[in-house]
C-alpha cells in the first residue's frame, strides 16, 4: 500500500497544483467581477473592454485542462485588472483636496485631543 502511494505521489501533486490553480482563478474571477461592478463609472470604456475580454479568456482557460494556459491566462488577466486600479486610485487621488491635513481637518484648524482617564479596574466573576 505505501509503495503505490509514493508510485502514485507525482500525480497527486499534480492533480492538487490543478486543483489550487483553478480555485486561484475562479477566486481571481469573482473578485475582479465585483471589483467591476462596484467602480463601473470610474473605469474607462477602453480599460473595460480588454479587461473583460481577459476575463472571457480566463474563464475558458479555467474549464480547460492546459494548468500552463490557464496560468498564462490568470497573469495576462491580471496586468489588466491593475489597469482598473490604476485609474480607480488615479481617481481618487485627483479627487482629495490639496492643503488639507490628512486626518480630515479643514486647514488652520487642529484637530482637538480627546480626554482620556486612565482607570484601574478589576474583573468580577
Amino acid at each position: 500500500m505505501v509503495k503505490e502511494a509514493e508510485a502514485h505521489s507525482a500525480e497527486d501533486r499534480a492533480k492538487r497544483e490543478e486543483v489550487e490553480l483553478r480555485n486561484q482563478a475562479d477566486h481571481m474571477i469573482h473578485q475582479a467581477e465585483k471589483v467591476i461592478k462596484d467602480n463601473e463609472a470610474r473605469i474607462p470604456e477602453d480599460v473595460k473592454s480588454e479587461v473583460n475580454t481577459k476575463l472571457e479568456a480566463l474563464k475558458s482557460a479555467a474549464k480547460g485542462s492546459d494548468t500552463k494556459a490557464l496560468q498564462r491566462q490568470m497573469d495576462e488577466f491580471n496586468e489588466a485588472l491593475q489597469k482598473i486600479g490604476q485609474h480607480i486610485y488615479q481617481e481618487a487621488g485627483a479627487s482629495a483636496p490639496t492643503g488639507a491635513p490628512s486626518d480630515g481637518a479643514p486647514a488652520g484648524e487642529q484637530k482637538k485631543e480627546e480626554d482620556v482617564v486612565d482607570a484601574d479596574y478589576r474583573e468580577v466573576n
